[in-house]
């Protein structure tokens, strides 16, 4: 074999090792750990389930260890889907969904305060199809939140993962959410808006020819005024205050760790 040969045959296979080591760092780094990896919940089902609400029906969704979304239309009818997964079915039969019905009303709690329960672990996704004119409250989810259009009120609380409102035309409250927050306003409603103990950015798009008073408290991020007609004044070291055209509604803001940006809707 020529010296040249040779050269290129080690050069073959010093590249050869580089990229299977490469390979298995990936392996390494991407490669589900133990005990937390989806291969474990290898025990699965699903529900579907139908109803019909009242319009400005009240809705709760309570406890779910998963991301939650809620599609919405105009009419009276009310899909739930829920898929679970554990690593067991004796798993499985804890973390149940206790569902309470009216025309009125509808109470999804995925709690279960049973002794032998409290340690397992359930996943549950949850995807909702809802009358826009509900009133909304979700609490208490391990993961993210994406709802459509909401005419009625919608109550965000505990959320560990990002909060998203595509539309409220009513009351918008979000508490204690550990992602970021994004909601667009058909418009203001009376109750206006609030939002305390937000771990991320909040984003609030603003319909034409909005008029609301603000006020942030406590913020260690940047207040950025992206609509127009929106004012700014720093009132102390961590809180501002502004209007909103000639100003009205109440919107609140406080104990924020990211960024507040005020853009139109839709932008």
């Amino acid at each position: 074999m020529t010296r040249s040969r040779m050269f290129a045959g080690c050069v073959a296979l010093a590249l050869a090792a580089q990229l299977f080591g490469a390979c298995a760092a990936a392996r390494g780094r991407f490669a589900p750990q133990h005990g937390h990896d989806d291969g474990d919940y290898t025990e699965r089902d699903e529900s579907r389930q139908g109803y019909r609400l009242a319009p400005g029906a009240r809705v709760e969704l309570n406890s779910v260890s998963g991301h939650v979304t809620v599609e919405t239309h105009a009419g009276r009818e009310v899909e739930v889907h829920i898929v679970r997964s554990a690593r067991s079915r004796e798993d499985l039969r804890c973390r149940e969904f206790n569902v309470a019905v009216t025309e009125n009303s509808l109470r999804l709690d995925g709690n279960d305060n049973r002794g032998e329960c409290r340690n397992v672990q359930v996943r549950q996704t949850v995807n909702m199809k809802l009358p826009r004119s509900v009133n909304l409250e979700v609490s208490s989810v391990s993961g993210h939140v994406t709802v459509g259009g909401i005419d009625g009120s919608v109550r965000m609380t505990s959320i560990s993962g990002h909060a998203t409102v595509r539309e409220a035309a009513g009351e918008a409250t979000f508490t204690s959410i550990s992602g970021h927050v994004a909601v667009n306003l058909s418009r203001l409603g009376g109750r206006g808006v609030r939002m305390s103990s937000i771990s991320g950015n909040i984003e609030v798009g603003l319909p034409d020819n909005a008029n609301a008073d603000w006020r942030v408290s406590s913020i260690s991020g940047e207040i950025v005024a992206d609509a127009p007609g929106v004012t700014v004044q720093k009132t102390g070291p961590s809180s501002y205050e502004g209007r909103i055209g000639s100003g009205g509604t109440d919107m609140t803001f406080s104990s924020i760790s990211g960024n507040v940006r005020f853009r139109r809707a839709g932008d």
